[in-house]
């Protein structure tokens, strides 16, 4: 069983006037100054990988 962070971030946006399409939404939350190591999996450079080619996949079928 992984374990889950104590806390985790959640983003909520509303607009009364103009609500954000589902595609808005996304680029506004994607934080792309992030980055992810293999220390970011406490040093699993297996799980590592295995992120780095789900991200991989994420980003073609964008």
């Amino acid at each position: 069983m992984q374990k889950m962070p104590a806390y985790i971030p959640v983003y909520i946006a509303y607009c009364e006037r103009q609500p954000l399409g589902l595609e808005e939404f996304k680029e506004w939350i994607t934080d792309d100054d992030v980055n992810v190591s293999v220390d970011s999996f406490g040093g699993d450079d297996k799980k590592y990988q295995e992120w780095l080619k789900v991200e991989e996949k994420a980003t073609k079928s964008q």
